[in-house]
């Protein structure tokens, strides 16, 4: 996973002026769950190229820990969904534009990252399950994925390998007596495992 910059406060300039403070620092999300942020002027305009905006984040142990991006020509800059929080992390941003000292601080929340999801549906006729994770933005998850779904015990999940077509198949003879709930997790090649959260197995036919 990649860590995000973690940076000490920007450093005061002696007689540089101070970065206009904005009327918001807008946080947007495109479908893959990255976060676009664009600090605003209070004439509406946005900053220049170069400008670096401090958001609030946490680490994966759940440490506060401050966020930097770099606004581009567009006026925004992003985040990458890996690099968010995995809760919303209300708190105050900063905008320094180059050559000058940070603003005062403004209200802002990073939002959470988003997570996968786990699709888990089962054939009424012969009882198999067929597992489908997908990304956040809809799209599935490369073959040789592991998944696990929750098994009889916690120290037994079922483990299914996705194939091409993304998804993985379940015989009916895995499945537990009765319907088991708990925590799924998603393993792609060469990536970090993902949790997904109330995840259902149902039970044997």
């Amino acid at each position: 996973m990649d860590v995000p910059n973690v940076t000490t406060p920007s450093k005061i300039i002696p007689g540089a002026p101070t970065t206009e403070q904005p009327v918001e620092i807008e946080i947007t999300r495109k479908p893959n769950g990255d976060a676009v942020v664009t600090p605003k002027k209070p004439d509406g305009s946005t900053y220049p190229p170069g400008t670096k905006v401090e958001i609030p984040g946490e680490d994966k142990d759940g440490n506060p820990i401050t966020i930097t991006v770099t606004i581009d020509d567009n006026g925004s800059g992003e985040v990458p969904n890996d690099n968010l929080p995995k809760k919303d992390v209300p708190g105050t941003g900063t905008v320094t534009e180059p050559k000058k000292n940070p603003s005062q601080p403004v209200k802002v929340t990073t939002p959470a990252r988003k997570t996968p999801t786990l699709d888990v549906e089962q054939d009424p006729k012969t009882g198999d399950v067929t597992v489908t994770p997908k990304k956040p933005d809809g799209s599935k998850f490369s073959s040789g994925t592991k998944v696990e779904i929750p098994g009889k015990d916690k120290d037994h999940p079922i483990t299914v390998t996705i194939g091409e077509d993304g998804k993985g198949k379940v015989p009916n003879s895995e499945l537990p007596e009765g319907k088991t709930p708990g925590t799924g997790k998603i393993t792609e090649p060469g990536k970090p495992t993902e949790e997904v959260p109330e995840v259902t197995t149902p039970a044997k036919v």
